[in-house]
């Protein structure tokens, strides 16, 4: 008789879990929405960023003691990625900056090699089945209906999930510790009203402060939405926001002036107009410059505030507009080994649910095959 392995969660570690299982394993997938790998068609814009070029770099991904990072990846790498990919017929490639993406630059295309060997494997797929109950009597019985002799919890976060999720309560309920869920990869709400700015999209260097403090700096496309602000740049440092402390970012949108050169600028060519909404028109966005225009008392005020314009942050969009979260199952609590539970050793616990987050670039997505690799390898060697 086979053995039986139940995975809880139909997203990027769940599947990949089942493509890498041997086939000599009975296998079941129970996901609570009503298809499959959901995130990752919508991830990357749809273009579906699997993993990245700068994996060493250990301030990617959170977490993690840098010791056992280096040990996961090294036991999953860029190498075994792409192979593991060109192994279920995917062939990916990366982008100038070192993002990797399918060739086709479509999700549907991960998906569909993903549906391949679901199929070929003989998987067994519940949709729109949410796992509220587990027992153990000889073996795991899932809603006193579905059996098995392995448990995986595969279930993620509760970021972009748009329904009621329970996960990390019946984790709770079988003594297991979760640190506190926060929102990560998230735009900013802002005190100011924005709302003269919203669509608009501008390159700006962007300084996190928190108490005054310079947290983070960096560089990047700034989007403007009805209540504040988002983009890549900003998700990035939405990983260091305390909602406890007082924060605000500062956007340069002259950012390769001087704040002496800008000075300059404005004044040589407001001399020549005489109008100032002009004068700005001349390299930035009308909205924008009628924004700063408002706030300015004098040339050189302006000068400063297109340099240092500042947005008090109130907080981030709710966990709907989320890409991850920080927090999760506490590391302590399984064996980085195998990724099982140290409570049982039949209950292993993969991807996001796990308190580990990473910055943009695919780093998400690579944890999540890793840890499904990790996995499979302590599974496979039962057999």
């Amino acid at each position: 008789m086979k053995k039986r392995v139940a995975i809880i969660g139909g997203g990027a570690s769940g599947v990949m879990l089942a493509c890498l299982l041997k086939d000599e394993f009975d296998i079941s997938i129970f996901e609570a929405q009503n298809r499959i790998l959901k995130k990752v068609l919508a991830s990357g814009n749809g273009m579906c960023n699997l993993t990245n070029a700068r994996l060493s770099d250990i301030n990617n991904l959170n977490g993690i003691y840098n010791h056992d990072l280096s040990m996961i990846l090294n036991r999953f790498d860029l190498n075994k990625c792409i192979d593991t990919f060109k192994d279920l017929g995917l062939i990916i490639r990366p982008d100038s900056a070192g993002r990797y993406y399918p060739y086709s630059k479509r999700s549907n295309n991960v998906y569909d090699a993903f549906d391949y060997e679901l199929k070929r494997k003989g998987v067994k797929i519940y949709t729109d089945c949410r796992i509220d109950k587990i027992e153990y009597k000889d073996c795991f019985i899932l809603n006193n209906k579905y059996e098995a002799d392995y448990l995986v919890f595969a279930c993620g976060s509760i970021a972009l999930v748009n329904f009621d999720y329970n996960s990390y309560d019946i984790l709770k309920k079988m003594d297991y510790h979760i640190k506190d869920i926060k929102r990560s990869l998230v735009g900013f709400t802002t005190i100011e009203n924005v709302k003269s700015l919203s669509g608009l999209r501008i390159k700006a260097n962007v300084s996190l402060y928190e108490n005054n403090k310079l947290k983070e700096d960096n560089f990047g496309e700034v989007q403007f939405k009805d209540d504040g602000i988002s983009g890549i740049v900003v998700m990035e440092e939405s990983r260091l926001y305390n909602d406890k402390s007082k924060s605000y970012v500062l956007l340069d949108f002259a950012y390769d002036y001087s704040l002496e050169e800008l000075k300059e600028l404005i004044k040589k060519y407001n001399d020549k107009f005489k109008d100032l909404n002009k004068t700005l028109n001349a390299f930035l966005p009308k909205m924008l410059a009628q924004y700063i225009i408002k706030m300015g008392k004098n040339l050189d005020d302006i000068a400063y505030i297109i340099k240092n314009c500042r947005f008090n942050i109130k907080g981030t969009y709710d966990f709907k507009n989320c890409q991850v979260c920080r927090g999760g199952l506490d590391l302590a609590e399984i064996d980085l080994n195998t990724f099982a539970s140290l409570k049982n050793k039949n209950i292993y616990f993969m991807g996001e649910l796990l308190d580990v987050d990473g910055t943009c670039g695919g780093f998400n997505l690579h944890f999540a095959w890793a840890s499904a690799y990790i996995v499979s390898e302590s599974l496979n060697k039962l057999i």
